[in-house]
């Protein structure tokens, strides 16, 4: 795998486990409703949250630092 494929998949490593924390807090909380990840239907597409009162959480998950060596 190349540098920057080693790079990218990080990036999906840390867009999963953002996703899985905003699902933990979803099932525990009656604050919101819904979860996508990879959305096509929304500006930010990495991981979309909607609440109760109708609001639309949009996070851009990045990650571009590397604090360690492969494998991690």
């Amino acid at each position: 795998m190349s540098q920057a494929g080693i790079y990218s998949n990080m990036g999906d490593e840390y867009q999963l486990l953002t996703a899985i924390d905003w699902a933990i807090i979803i099932l525990s909380s009656n604050d919101y409703q819904w979860l996508e990840v990879e959305s096509t239907q929304w500006g930010i597409d990495d991981i979309v949250i909607g609440s109760t009162d109708g609001q639309i959480i949009c996070c851009q998950c990045k990650k571009n630092r590397n604090y360690g060596r492969f494998p991690y």
